[in-house]
């Protein structure tokens, strides 16, 4: 969708978003992990604070290979991370962090594990018989992101290890090799099945089911206490949609609207975007492809969309000659409302409303005349509405335009913002507001003493352009004169 990027910026200040990759805690712990050779971003790397016990979190680095966790303490603790990311080596790192003192740069390099390590490579194999097992290796994992049971997302994960001797070559069949979780968000998540026996190649495999809970899954295979693999780690995250965490806001609450119709030939008339974000229980996003409908009391939107990984779904909402007048708040306010379905099968809903304006301005300057004496000054004030008493519509502007014997300050060149509501409440018609609707001027001679100057007449035009590119304007005359 056309500058998607740039609405998503401008909901930002108007939706609070819930993500494990913005912490609102006191202190911050972040930082990028790399590769150590080559020094590229790693992405999908799982950072876990494994200790101290009470601060355990984990996240997963972005495409620029950064993690981000928002810690709350209040003395000085010592803080070890775990990173690991398959087919790299397990790294970790320790180090002390204090109250009000974040640790926000962080660079932790994963070593890869090349062709050349790896023992299934022809070159390194020894030939022979195999012996007794000696190491457990992961192979391949099919995912390391799955959904939350139940929310029609892929919910298991096929994991393989190989087993193979002291001199690199995989077991005969027939060795047992168990599977456990080491720790998980307790949510019924489970391994099938929990044992199985090596083939002719050494290869064992198995699956993790996730549960009902969010959160980060360690998995371990076994032979015997000396022989463990390197813990597998499975992410289970995107459950149902909560009422908690759903919100919808439009990118502006100022709608260049009322009786406004988005004709083919007037390509000035710019859509509003109502967007709509979608968070489990957990404050992670819902599962992609989530469906969102949306119906509005005015103006003309689109039936549905779906959610994206971020749990966004965005639709337009584009002028269609409504003009609303049995709102609760007023004439030219609308209501819109998403409604979704949450993980007990309860249809949930959230509203936003918003105001249509009129894309024509009523333009007032309060005074008759104006007299500015040489080297002296006056000032005018004057009013912009829309005409049902309204702020205009965001973006709209406002220039004051004074002849060549005047210089002007002030409110000369405005750009409105979006301004629909005063405090909670609906915004009062024709309510006087200092730069949203009640704009001031000086006047000044722009040829101050002791430059001669010859009594004459001046104009002071105001000229208000709506975002549509309909224009409205009042001007008034008056006097500059040098004073005898």
């Amino acid at each position: 969708m056309k500058n998607r990027l740039f609405f998503l910026f401008v909901l930002s200040v108007s939706v609070l978003f819930q993500s494990c990759m913005a912490p609102n805690d006191g202190v911050i712990v972040a930082g990028q992990v790399v590769e150590q050779n080559s020094g590229n971003a790693i992405e999908g790397a799982v950072v876990e604070i494994i200790d101290p016990a009470n601060l355990q979190q984990t996240a997963t680095t972005d495409s620029s290979g950064s993690f981000s966790f928002g810690l709350d303490i209040s003395e000085t603790v010592s803080v070890t991370l775990e990173i690991s990311k398959q087919g790299y080596e397990i790294a970790s790192t320790t180090f002390k962090l204090a109250e009000g003192a974040s640790a926000d740069d962080l660079n932790i390099e994963l070593i890869s594990k090349d062709a050349e390590d790896n023992p299934t490579n022809d070159d390194d194999i020894v030939e022979g018989e195999s012996g007794e097992p000696a190491a457990l290796e992961v192979v391949s994992i099919s995912s390391s992101i799955i959904a939350i049971s139940g929310t029609g997302g892929d919910e298991s994960s096929k994991f393989v290890f190989a087993v193979r001797d002291s001199a690199g070559r995989p077991v005969s069949e027939g060795y047992q090799v168990n599977f456990s979780i080491l720790t998980g968000p307790n949510g019924g998540e489970y391994i099938k099945p929990v044992t199985d026996f090596t083939n002719s190649d050494g290869i064992v495999q198995a699956a993790i089911v996730s549960g009902d809970s969010a959160g980060v899954v360690k998995i371990k295979a076994a032979i015997n206490e000396n022989i463990k693999s390197t813990p597998v780690l499975v992410a289970i995250g995107n459950g149902f949609p909560t009422s908690e965490n759903f919100h919808i806001a439009p990118v502006n609450r100022n709608f260049e609207a009322f009786g406004l119709i988005a004709e083919e030939t007037v390509s000035d008339i710019q859509p509003n975007y109502i967007v709509a974000s979608l968070g489990d229980y957990n404050h992670n996003p819902v599962l992609p492809g989530t469906v969102v409908d949306f119906t509005s009391t005015a103006g003309n939107i689109d039936a549905s969309a779906i959610t994206d990984e971020e749990g966004i779904a965005i639709v337009e909402l584009r002028p269609d000659g409504s003009a609303p007048t049995n709102h609760p708040m007023g004439i030219g306010y609308a209501t819109v409302t998403a409604g979704t379905v949450d993980e007990n099968n309860i249809y949930i809903t959230e509203t936003t409303t918003l105001l249509f304006t009129t894309p024509r301005a009523i333009v007032n300057i309060d005074q008759a005349t104006f007299d500015v004496t040489h080297g002296g000054s006056d000032t005018i004030t004057f009013t912009v509405f829309d005409q049902n008493g309204y702020p205009m519509a965001a973006g709209t502007t406002i220039t004051v335009e004074v002849g060549d014997g005047l210089a002007a300050s002030g409110h000369v060149n405005e750009i409105m913002p979006d301004v629909a509501f005063m405090g909670n409440g609906p915004f009062i018609p024709f309510t006087r507001v200092s730069g949203v609707t009640e704009f001031a001027v000086s006047l000044s001679d722009a040829n101050p003493p002791p430059a001669p100057e010859e009594p004459g007449n001046d104009v002071v035009t105001v000229t208000v352009i709506s975002p549509s590119g309909q224009t409205s304007s009042d001007f008034i005359s008056g006097t500059r004169a040098k004073t005898r």
